[in-house]
């Protein structure tokens, strides 16, 4: 009884089994004797068998007989017997050479060149047993196989049907049954009851193998098979090493299991070399992704599985070589490769599939297509990759991914979710050891054309050592594309451009951050143009909009030179502008940069916007503030592409000032510079730096410090306004010409706003000087060229009791057109200087044209509604039309116009001379009287000397002083005392005379009157105010002077005098015209006037004009 048999209830045995059961021991018994009868001669044998197998031919026919008869569905028939030996180590072994066997039909179920029998020592030393220990098979043709069922069948069959699953009597019996042999002694004790209990290995050498597994689909084919199964107390282990015909190639395959029976589990590890991938993708599922990979593997792969079912452990390690590796849908792209290396597991409790390795080295110059572009391709120099597949969850968990460019490496982690339906996948992406110069090589142009564009042109170099970023993809039947990415990195040595003409930016270094839709960069440090950059940004947004934009922030600091440089070259040219040569500027600057512009290659200034901040300290620039050098100043600037704005403090032409500037950029803009400076200026001779050394303000007029509000504005067609507001309370002001001053501390201001076009000066729309006692104001336009003013309005002129307007206008020929009108003007400060005819040539030729309700001459006296017309030319006054009301009751005419002869002629007429002569403050003492004066200037003399005739009629003297005296002398007490009285009356007073430059000459003049006359001649100094005058008082004059109008003999009573009388004295008068020194010759009183004469010739004769009228004050 067999072990089996032993158990309780045991299982219906298999018939092949029992048939093979009945052979093997029938088999044994033969066997056995024959053993026994050869262990008797084995002495005599051993050494005959160590030279070889010695044949057993007799014993085949009992072999054949015995075999035959214990079954009757199968036939052997045998070709020979022999018996080997292969030492000591092993026991004697019985082979049998072709085995043929037959099934009842008489076909052919099972062929096998040779079978081996290998007989247990063990048994035979314990038992005194003959048993086999092993059975080897030599070249049979054998079909493995495991059915839909899961069992697993072995057919020793050698027709066509042994590996198409034929019926129960076919060879499928006799190997099923070998097979069942180890399975069903499987954990037998050795020492147990059964004859084939000792039987362990099972050997199968050189078969012709076909493998069939129903359950998977699949068939294959091994020209030459090995195989060994050996049993152990739990089961079998096993090995087949095969070459089979995978794909068309030729594969070498070592199989090595493990049976456990008792759990029905099967493990199993196979190494193969020279294996297509595609036969792994065709046994399983899980290794349906090794039909990508195009290339022969060697390896190792492990399965575990329960027999009725398929793996639900598969464990794999690959290496290959050259060849090519295509990538999964829906990105497919074939790399061809040099070197692989794979390794994974898959979990069917789990069912997951994990690759723990994946590694592909690519050869040299191999390329990808970028993921979502047509033509662009990434170069690839290697790649890797781990990762699980839950099948169930249609999950993809990817531990690591790289992918070597030979430059940068890219490496990534995440989860693709819906992998073979949406293919949704986050990612956290490490890209390292980038060259920014490179880049181009990596990113495709559809990966936002524009930005592409934009960073191939202007990204010249730079480093990254690591790229960190977290991706979302979606996949679809276009392939893959991002829908999120955030990340961030660092770099380093940057050089990029970012305006065509602006220097490079080199040296940069700093962090970034990024997402799809924008790329935020921070430097930390950059150089351009001899500029340190730090502190800046780098904005991108709108990425893959089509709209993408950039702005750019830097802190600059350097040397001012460099700053204004960087923002002078093309295209901005903001320095040459604003009429700065950078090179000529001294200081440093810091400097807040900001730039935004369309990331676009054909990019045009209008479309970038920029605009900087800056801190100038010690900033110092030739012509930097509208032509004026500034210096030693510290500014604030904000500029942009409309303009510029400064505002600070410096010395702007040597004088210190708070400076605000703005410049407008541009064509079309109301004004091109506004420049406002505001200081005290310690020397107004400075005001000569700014060009405002003009009217009011000119250094002339000007002494001390001034505190002044300027303001430049430029506008667009090269016209130039001007405003200027001065305090003037520091400064001492004069302005001698109308005897005006302000002292140093009052107050004062003045105002003036000038036009210029093309540097020329053209108006000063206003101007105004307002002081305690001053107010002036007014406008003034110059002539095309600007070297002269061409016409002054006054639009008010208010001091002291001047209340007037008025207007200077130039005329072609240079001279001036003046008029002027108003309430009131006071001349009194200039008016002695006026009556002199002194003062300075202000206007030189004019014309003036007045018109006043009142002119004051001095403190009390003025002229009434006064108007006239005066005309001076060549330093002289050609003509004066004159009307005035004198004490609002005498009217006064002056007139002076040039002659036939072309001298002038003066005529000057009033109805009271008295009031003229007071008025004018020339005398004091006459009242009344009608006044002529004529003359005429004789205009051909280098002195231009006035001849002319003063008639005034019918007027009186009171208190003469001069005159009083010199009736005191004579005694003539009545006309003394008319003198203090009502005046002394007179009929007429005609003065005959010449003047000249100071001097007037008179010659027989007379005055008479009723009770007095006289006679004089002599010279009036009229810039000394002396006197010096001879002449006769002729006492009772109305009849003492009608002596004298007797024919013949009335020139010897009076001498031929004009005026003189019978009874006259002769008097001199000399000095100071308030108090002259008078003399008189009293005998001369008592002569007729030819003896009077004769008194003179031997006395004082007239007196001619002295060189030193002050020769004349000395008194006796």
């Amino acid at each position: 009884m067999t072990n089996d048999e032993n158990q309780g209830q045991p299982k219906a045995e298999p018939r092949g089994s029992g048939v093979v059961r009945q052979c093997f021991r029938g088999l044994m018994h033969l066997v056995g004797g024959l053993v026994a009868g050869i262990a008797i001669v084995a002495g005599l044998l051993s050494w005959q068998l160590s030279k070889g197998p010695i044949s057993l031919s007799f014993l085949t026919p009992y072999i054949e007989q015995a075999l035959n008869e214990r079954s009757a569905d199968m036939k052997v028939d045998l070709g020979d017997t022999i018996l080997t030996w292969a030492g000591w180590e092993r026991a004697l072994d019985i082979r049998v050479l072709d085995v043929l066997v037959y099934d009842n039909p008489g076909a052919i179920v099972a062929a096998i060149p040779e079978v081996s029998f290998s007989l247990s020592s063990q048994a035979l030393v314990r038992r005194g047993a003959i048993v086999p220990r092993s059975v080897e098979l030599f070249g049979p043709r054998l079909v493995l196989r495991r059915n839909a069922n899961g069992e697993f069948e072995v057919n020793l069959g050698g027709g066509q049907s042994a590996d198409q699953g034929g019926g129960k009597t076919d060879g499928r019996l006799l190997g099923s049954g070998l097979l069942d042999l180890l399975i069903a002694k499987a954990g037998t004790r050795a020492d147990g009851e059964a004859q084939l209990a000792y039987l362990t290995r099972l050997n199968i050498i050189g078969a012709e193998t076909v493998i069939v597994d129903e359950v998977l689909g699949r068939r294959w084919s091994a020209p030459v098979a090995d195989i060994r199964l050996e049993r152990h107390a739990d089961g079998i282990d096993g090995e087949i090493s095969l070459q089979m015909d995978l794909e068309g190639r030729r594969s070498e395959v070592v199989a090595r299991g493990n049976y456990q029976v008792g759990e029905g589990r099967l493990a199993v590890s196979v190494d193969f070399a020279d294996l297509d991938p595609k036969a792994l993708a065709e046994f399983h599922e899980s290794l349906k992704p090794f039909e990508r990979i195009q290339l022969p593997l060697q390896g190792t792969v492990t399965l575990a599985m329960n027999v009725s079912g398929p793996p639900d452990e598969i464990g794999f390690r690959f290496t290959g070589g050259e060849g090519v590796v295509l990538t999964p849908d829906p990105y497919e792209e074939s790399i061809a490769v040099k070197s692989l290396v794979m390794a994974g597991r898959y979990d069917g409790a789990a069912r997951t599939a994990a690759i723990s390795d994946f590694i592909v080295v690519a050869k040299e110059g191999e390329s990808i297509r970028s993921p979502g572009a047509a033509d662009h391709r990434l170069p690839v120099a290697g790649m890797s990759f781990s990762g699980t597949y839950w099948m169930d969850d249609d999950r993809l968990e990817v531990a690591r991914m790289t992918l070597d460019t030979g430059g940068p490496l890219l490496s990534a982690s995440g989860t693709v979710e819906d992998l073979t339906r949406g293919a949704d996948g986050a990612f956290d992406v490490s890209l390292k050891n980038t060259r920014l110069k490179d880049i181009k090589r990596y990113w495709a142009p559809e990966w936002a054309p524009d930005v592409h564009a934009w960073w191939v042109e202007n990204v010249k170099d730079g480093f990254v050592p690591e790229v960190e970023m977290t991706v979302r993809t979606r996949g679809g039947a276009d392939g893959m594309a991002l829908t999120s990415v955030v990340g961030d990195m660092d770099f380093r040595d940057v050089s990029i451009t970012y305006l065509e003409g602006m220097p490079i930016i080199t040296g940069g270094a700093g962090r970034a951050s990024f997402t799809h839709k924008r790329f935020d960069v921070f430097i930390d440090r950059a150089q351009s143009a001899g500029l340190d950059l730090g502190e800046g940004q780098l904005f991108i947004t709108g990425l893959a909009t089509g709209r993408e934009q950039a702005e750019i922030h830097a802190a600059v600091n350097g040397p001012l030179s460099k700053a204004l440089a960087l923002i002078d070259h093309p295209p901005l040219g903001y320095a040459t502008e604003m009429g700065i040569a950078p090179e000529d500027a001294e200081g440093t600057a810091k400097v807040h940069l900001r730039i935004a512009l369309p990331l676009i290659l054909d990019l045009d200034l209008q479309d970038v916007q920029i605009a900087a901040d800056a801190r100038l300290r010690g900033a110092a620039i030739p012509g930097a503030l509208h032509g004026f050098d500034l210096d030693h100043a510290d500014l604030n600037l904000a500029v942009d592409k409309r303009g510029m704005e400064v505002k600070g403090r410096g010395n702007v032409a040597g004088m210190p000032a708070d400076i605000s500037w703005r410049e407008n950029f541009g064509d079309k803009v109301p004004f091109r510079t506004i420049l406002d400076l505001a200081g005290r200026i310690p020397d107004v001779a400075h005001l000569r730096e700014l060009g405002l050394n003009v009217g009011i303000l000119h250094e002339d007029h000007v002494r001390g410090a001034v505190g002044a509000n300027v303001r430049f504005t430029v506008l667009n067609d090269n016209e130039t306004k001007v405003e200027v507001r001065a305090d003037l309370e520091e400064a001492e002001l004069n302005i001698d010409r109308v005897k005006w001053t302000k002292p140093l501390g009052a107050t004062g201001r003045a105002e003036m706003n000038l036009t210029f076009k093309d540097d020329k000066p053209r108006q000063i729309t206003h101007f105004a000087l307002y002081a305690e006692d001053l107010a002036v104001a007014g406008r003034a336009s110059f002539e095309d060229e600007g070297t002269a003013v061409q016409r002054i309005d006054f639009t008010q002129i208010n001091h002291g009791r001047t209340d007037m307007k008025g207007a200077l206008i130039r005329r072609a020929d240079g001279a001036w057109d003046l008029g002027f009108h108003g309430a009131s003007l006071d001349l009194a400060p200039v008016w002695k200087d006026l009556m002199d005819g002194g003062g300075k040539e202000v206007f030189g030729d004019f014309v003036l044209a007045a018109e006043f309700e009142k002119v004051w001459i001095d403190a009390d006296r003025s002229l009434a509604d006064v108007s006239g017309t005066f005309q001076r030319e060549d330093q002289i006054w050609r003509t004066v039309y004159l009307q005035t009301m004198l004490d609002n009751k005498t009217a006064l005419n002056v007139s002076l116009k040039p002659g036939a002869d072309g001298n002038r002629t003066l005529e000057i007429d009033a109805a009271d001379a008295g009031v003229v002569l007071r008025t004018l403050g020339l005398y004091e003492n006459m009242q009344g009287g009608l006044m002529q004066l004529t003359g005429t200037f004789a205009d051909n003399q280098p002195d231009r000397p006035l001849k002319g005739q003063l008639i005034v009629r019918d007027y009186r003297v009171l208190k003469a002083p001069a005159l009083a005296h010199l009736v005191s002398i004579m005694a003539l007490t009545g006309i003394l005392d008319a003198l203090e009285g009502d005046g002394l009356g007179f009929a007429v007073l005609d003065i005959p005379f010449t003047m000249r430059s100071g001097v007037i000459e008179i010659t027989d003049a007379r005055a008479a009157g009723t009770s007095l006359g006289f006679t004089a001649s002599g010279t009036v100094y009229t810039h000394a105010d002396v006197v010096d005058l001879q002449g006769t008082v002729v006492p009772a004059y109305a009849l003492n002077s009608a002596l004298g109008r007797i024919p013949i003999i009335g020139n010897i009573f009076t001498g031929g005098e004009k005026g003189s009388g019978l009874f006259a004295a002769n008097f001199r008068m000399t000095g100071p015209q308030e108090d002259p020194k008078v003399d008189v010759n009293p005998l001369s009183a008592l002569a007729p006037g030819f003896l009077r004469r004769l008194f003179g010739v031997f006395g004082e004769s007239a007196p001619a004009p002295v060189e030193d009228p002050s020769s004349l004050l000395t008194t006796q």
